[in-house]
Formats: C-alpha cells, structure tokens, sequence
C-alpha cells in the first residue's frame, strides 16, 4: 500500500483518530460506497479504487501550484518547472529616428478663395519679374555699348568748333571712326536741353534699328535712326528722325522736357553735324498726335505751311521761330501713353543752310 506522509486528511469521524496515530504514513481506511463517492464496492482484496488515487493526486497538484505561486520567482526563473530558464532577451529600444511615425493630424484645408487669391498673386509676382527683367537687361546693355560708344567718339575728337562771341561749343565728330564702325551711320545728333548726345543711322527700312543697337546688336532700346525715304545729307523739306521714348532717359526719352515752356526756353536748339557741315535748328512746335497723323511726308510741296500751321495750333508750347515755305525742318518722333497709340513730335527750323556758324543771341525762343 502506498504511503502518503505529508498529506493531511479532514476527519469526518472521531474513529479515525486511533487509526491515524498507529499509522500515520497509510492512508484512511476506505468507507462503504453508500458514505464516500469517490469508492465503489470493494473487492475481496480491500484495495482503493482508481477514482480516490485520481481524487488524491489533484488534490496534491492544486497545493503545490499554490504554494509555487505564493513564492516570488527570481529573475529568469520558470513557475512552471521551477528551474532557471534562459533569460528572455531585453525587448529592442528604437531609436528616436526608427520609432514608428505618429498618425499625422491632418491639416486644415485652405479656403477655395484663399487659393484663387493666392494664384493671383503668384501671377501678378511672377509677371512682374519678368517684365522688370524685359526692360532692365536690354537697358544695361545699350548703357554698356553707349559708353563704349563715349569712349569711341572721345579717342577721335581732335578739338571743338567754338566761338567766344557766339557762345557756340560743338565737338568735332569723328566722322570717319563712326562710319567704320557702321556704314549705316549718317550724322551726329545733340540736344543739350534733353541731354541727347547720339550717332543718327538709316536703315533699308523703319523696322531694322527699331530693335537694334548703333553696332547692330539686338536689343529693345533701339537706335536713333533717321526715315529710310529721307536723304541723308538733310535736303529734303521734312527730315524725320525715330527714336524710342525710355524710362531711363535715354533715346528720345527726354523729349517730353520741351513740353514745358520754362524748359523749351532754356535751350530750343538741336544741332546736327554731317562729314562736312553742322546744321542748327531751332524747336518752333511740340505736339501730341495719333501715329496715323499725316506728319511724316519727306516732300509736302505747297501744303507745307498748312502742316506748320496746323502743328502750331497744336503746340504745348509758343515760339517765335520763323518757318516760311522755303524753310526745312526736323520731325523728331516718339512714343507716349498720352493718347491711345500716341506720338510725341517735335519739330525744328533750320537756322543755317549752308552749314555756317549761328549766333544764338539773334534767335529768341
């Protein structure tokens, strides 16, 4: 029979107890199957029946899972065998870089006219750029080319025409450099009261020097050019020269000075200087007129004082230049935003035919 010392059994009677001090180590004795149900009838040998040794082992089982759960367990330790198991590895730390990405609060969308607004004013930012650059580049480079041209004109000036009792000082254009440079070159140009100090060139046409510089170069500002149906020694009775108005000054730019008649009366003169001569002219009409205006004929015949006088009446300005129909004059054409496709005209007399020295006090403005 098996011995069973370290269990204890509850007494359910008193008898027992005798039983129990004799042998300690045995177990109960077993009950008819009527008092216990874990027993069935017995045998001829007295044995327990299966049932009671199965009761018995649970009961053993469930006490030492107690007792093993009461007890802490070291580190590394198994509850379940009781023996040192392999120490789990330590759970990987993620650097800050390789945590997972937080859920991204989504952004509040942009109103619908906010966006409209801001698409304008990409717009209106990125135009603007470029129309400064429009202008700006091609300016820089006709600034750079014209002082070249400075330079140029200063090498080869060998003096000065002056006369202390007329007042008049003209540099002598370096006619020949000039024309080396550009066989389309044809006079010198200057307007003191403008601060216009310009080589004049012809075209085979109105449209090439629109858009290109004295060496021919590309560019917006273009050049002074005289009409390509006017004679270049200025024997017609109309001589019209074109140039661009720039912001800058530059060109025919400051034109629009003589507009005021304080400013026209300081300096009324234009001087032009061929190879062998230099004309003066005298400013008698400033105007304001539609490009489609009949004022650019190099020959009116006998309508020619009918143009003066119609350009008279128009003038912002009164002089007391005499224009006859024997007289010639200078058209100096250019654009202005005064009138809807405008031209700003300015027309000059010429004081001296036959290319001599003029004395300015006999001319009054």
């Amino acid at each position: 029979m098996e011995n069973y010392p370290n269990k204890v059994y509850r007494l359910k009677d008193s008898r027992q107890i005798p039983f129990l001090m004799t042998q300690p180590s045995a177990p109960p004795p077993r009950k008819a199957a009527s008092q216990e149900p874990f027993y069935q009838a017995a045998g001829s040998s007295g044995e327990r029946q299966p049932a009671y040794d199965e009761y018995i082992a649970n009961k053993n089982r469930e006490a030492a899972r107690a007792t093993t759960a009461s007890r802490p367990v070291p580190a590394g330790a198994s509850r379940r065998s009781g023996r040192d198991a392999p120490a789990r590895p330590a759970r990987e730390t993620r650097s800050k870089k390789e945590k997972e990405p937080k859920t991204a609060t989504p952004k509040a969308k942009m109103a619908f006219p906010y966006k409209i607004a801001l698409a304008v004013f990409a717009l209106v930012f990125a135009f603007s750029g470029f129309m400064f650059l429009k202008e700006y580049l091609p300016q820089r480079e006709a600034r750079i080319e014209k002082e070249a041209l400075d330079a140029l004109f200063n090498s080869g000036s060998n003096g000065t025409h002056a006369d202390p009792k007329i007042g008049w000082k003209v540099p002598v254009v370096p006619f020949e450099t000039l024309k080396n440079s550009n066989e389309d070159f044809v006079f010198w140009m200057s307007l003191d009261g403008a601060g216009i100090a310009d080589p004049v060139v012809q075209g085979k046409d109105n449209d090439y020097y629109l858009t290109r510089t004295f060496n021919k170069t590309s560019n917006a500002t273009g050049s002074i050019y005289l009409d390509y149906k006017n004679k270049p020694d200025l024997s017609d009775q109309n001589s019209v020269l074109y140039g661009h108005a720039m912001k800058n000054g530059t060109m025919f730019g400051r034109l629009k000075n003589y507009k005021i008649q304080a400013e026209y009366e300081k300096d009324p003169f234009v001087i032009l200087q061929t190879k062998d001569k230099v004309y003066y002219y005298q400013i008698f009409a400033i105007c304001v007129l539609e490009a489609e205006y009949d004022y650019r004929k190099a020959d009116y015949g006998d309508n020619f004082t009918g143009l003066v006088t119609k350009m008279r009446e128009k003038s912002s300005i009164t002089s007391s230049a005499v224009v006859d129909k024997d007289s010639k004059i200078i058209t100096l054409s250019t654009c202005t935003n005064q009138i809807d496709d405008g031209r700003l005209v300015v027309f000059a007399v010429l004081l001296n035919p036959d290319g001599g020295q003029v004395d300015k006090a006999q001319y009054k403005p």
